[in-house]
């Protein structure tokens, strides 16, 4: 993500008029960089610059559902699956819609969508968390289990507390609503103690005694 923020950011002084750039830059901003009200106007100028870029739409899309707008979001994400249904990218596209319906509490098209999505790349661990959030509000325990487990496969060190530092949500409430499906589905709260830990002695002239310590 870093890397294509900074080949977009070179794209956007060599032709400001590349709206591909200037979309990708937005998102990145938003996504990475949690600058949110610059990702928009990126994204309006790449639009305004050719309203027919699916990816734009798409991009757009997430970057209002961040800023705790999903209605605008889900417009935006409506018009890039209109101008693109059979988009190549579909599997990182599509996982806009999941996010938005879990915003807007409809936990249903959440799932149907993530079952979708992980279908198109199984290996696309992003696509994974918002489906299993959805599927922890329905006490889905049996699925939520199985997606949760294809998710740690590839994030291992994937927790609630990794989850909210790194979110770019900017609300509160959304932030919190997400994190208690991730809760319910049975994501743990943050990084488990070493299992490693030994017992560390402390020296006396007689061998190990009552002050024996443990880690």
């Amino acid at each position: 993500m870093q890397a294509a923020g900074d080949l977009a950011e070179q794209a956007i002084v060599l032709d400001p008029f590349d709206a591909r750039g200037l979309s990708i830059s937005g998102h990145v901003r938003a996504f990475l960089n949690r600058r949110l009200d610059e990702a928009k106007a990126l994204h309006e100028r790449a639009l305004t610059l050719n309203p027919n870029l699916a990816m734009a739409w798409a991009l757009s899309a997430v970057t209002y559902a961040y800023a705790g707008d999903p209605d605008e979001a889900e417009r935006r994400a409506n018009r890039y699956k209109k101008l693109s249904p059979l988009d190549p990218h579909a599997f990182f596209f599509d996982a806009f819609f999941v996010l938005i319906h879990l915003m807007k509490r409809d936990y249903e098209p959440a799932v149907e969508i993530g079952r979708s999505v992980s279908q198109l790349n199984p290996a696309f661990s992003a696509g994974y968390k918002p489906y299993l959030a959805a599927l922890g509000h329905l006490r889905r325990d049996q699925e939520a289990a199985m997606i949760r487990h294809r998710l740690l496969a590839i994030e291992p060190d994937f927790t609630i507390e990794r989850f909210l530092a790194s979110t770019p949500m900017e609300r509160k409430a959304d932030r919190l609503h997400y994190a208690e499906g991730l809760r319910l589905a049975g994501v743990r709260e943050r990084d488990l103690p070493a299992a490693n830990a030994l017992p560390v002695l402390r020296a006396n002239a007689d061998g190990p005694g009552p002050d024996t310590k443990v880690c």
